[in-house]
């Protein structure tokens, strides 16, 4: 889950689930508050279109839809439209919504805040040009973590985990434009938190 809402409502979707269901949050999302809607049920295996855009998709889950709104609101200044899916569980995954969503933006970019080889996100990219080749403009790309161990020092991280500057300088990229994202909203923010209040555990 991203939000509150999905939260609370996925976790009695899972309990009342006969299946066996791996509830998973992630530990940079604790701190969100937001309102918890009554008398709504949510279907496993649905995914969420939390931002309609046009240029190009991007695939996120858990804490990376944070960062993506991020990316989003940075990159729509520069007029590059976003369209981003929330597919909320990994198992189902709900191919339709991205489907839908690749063939009208044409452009696919998952987020995977896992490593990138054997990466769920590859799994959704080779699905990308296996069944959606002939409706992308560009080769469908992902953003996750570095294929080796998460280091432990505060310099050796700086470029290890996903955040917003490197999505929004990949999507950049795959829209043609090789610009460079620098500065702005950027400036002092952490590269190893993901903002001033956390305090831990690390």
């Amino acid at each position: 889950p991203s939000t509150p809402d999905d939260a609370y409502h996925m976790l009695l979707a899972s309990i009342q689930d006969n299946n066996p269901v791996i509830y998973l949050e992630h530990r940079w999302l604790h701190n969100q508050i937001g309102e918890i809607s009554n008398g709504h049920s949510l279907s496993l295996g649905k995914a969420r279109v939390v931002r309609k855009g046009e240029d190009i998709t991007i695939v996120c889950w858990s804490n990376m839809v944070v960062e993506a709104i991020r990316a989003a609101e940075i990159l729509e200044e520069n007029e590059v439209s976003c369209e981003l899916v929330d597919i909320r569980t990994l198992r189902p995954m709900d191919w339709s919504a991205i489907e839908k969503s690749v063939k009208k933006t044409g452009r696919l970019l998952v987020l995977d805040n896992g490593h990138e080889m054997n990466g769920y996100g590859a799994e959704v990219v080779a699905r990308a040009a296996s069944s959606l080749f002939s409706d992308l403009k560009a080769a469908p790309e992902r953003v996750a973590i570095p294929n080796y161990p998460s280091p432990t020092s505060f310099g050796m991280t700086r470029d290890y985990y996903p955040d917003s500057k490197k999505i929004a300088q990949k999507v950049i990229e795959l829209c043609g434009d090789f610009g460079t994202v620098s500065g702005g909203k950027w400036e002092h923010m952490p590269h190893d938190v993901p903002g001033d209040w956390f305090r831990g555990p690390f």
